[in-house]
């Protein structure tokens, strides 16, 4: 499978990460553009495929989106419910 061009999102704790897979680098490493909330200047960083077991990938932006409120909403119930919720790997 390629990801290169894919979308993500990934869960850590209380925080959330959303972006884009650039370029593939070598030996298991991808160039990935994250989205910012703030609108300042946008964060690229280099990623192994191995830090990238518990993201969600999507084809398109608007998947993405959709999965992050989808997720959020699940997340909040769980919460409430008092239901531990299952923490991912740091982005």
């Amino acid at each position: 499978m390629k990801l290169k061009g894919l979308y993500f999102h990934s869960f850590y704790k209380n925080t959330s990460s959303q972006g884009v897979v650039r370029k593939e680098l070598d030996s298991g490493y991808y160039l990935c553009g994250y989205f910012s909330r703030s609108k300042r200047v946008p964060v690229q960083r280099v990623v192994h495929i191995s830090e990238m077991t518990s993201w969600a990938f999507y084809e398109t932006k608007h998947h993405m989106v959709e999965g992050f409120k989808t997720e959020l909403t699940f997340r909040s119930h769980m919460r409430k419910a008092g239901i531990p919720v299952r923490e991912e790997r740091s982005p």
